[in-house]
């Protein structure tokens, strides 16, 4: 269903990219940032709290990698939110590992 606004939150180690991309995504009339995070470990409860549309998340993070969030997301959240992976590094095991899980994520 498509919505009037999303609320977007950011998952990535790097805090200037975060910050950079926070900037666009507040910038925009369709968007609002519900918040940032930088270590794996912190998404879970961020998730909970703010409820995000979108999640925009790094593949490589402190704590807890991105495939491993995305696991724990759909395993425990009751409602499936956009995510979108970013990577600067990824290899074969990398995408397969994610198309399998996400393929399962929205069933």
């Amino acid at each position: 269903m498509r919505k009037d606004s999303y609320s977007v939150l950011i998952v990535d180690a790097d805090r200037e990219f975060a910050d950079t991309l926070g900037l666009r995504i507040i910038a925009r009339n369709n968007m609002t940032l519900c918040g940032k995070v930088y270590s794996g470990d912190a998404v879970l409860p961020v998730v909970r709290e703010k409820r995000p549309d979108v999640i925009i998340m790094d593949l490589t993070l402190p704590a807890l990698d991105g495939i491993s969030v995305i696991r724990m997301l759909q395993k425990d959240l009751p409602y499936k939110p956009i995510i979108v992976i970013t990577s600067a590094y990824s290899n074969d095991m990398q995408r397969y590992l994610i198309n399998d899980i996400t393929s399962k994520f929205w069933k």
